[in-house]
């Protein structure tokens, strides 16, 4: 499964984007390096309202970290 997650950081609110092993080896070029690589690990600014639910978004780094390991 190709994903992008975002993930929680430890002692923050903040989120920073983490890309699939599967994503980074299925793309390659040079449009998916500047738009989705180059801000792999940075923080992202979050909402003044509507913030990201961060019980579902682990739910999904754990469905998708079990996809990738299969």
């Amino acid at each position: 499964m190709l994903c992008v997650h975002m993930e929680t950081t430890i002692g923050c609110r903040g989120l920073r984007l983490v890309l699939s092993p599967s994503l980074k080896e299925h793309y390659t070029n040079e449009a998916f390096k500047r738009q989705f690589l180059a801000y792999e690990g940075k923080r992202m600014l979050l909402p003044h309202k509507y913030l990201p639910d961060a019980e579902l978004l682990t739910q999904h780094r754990d469905q998708v970290e079990t996809m990738s390991e299969s």
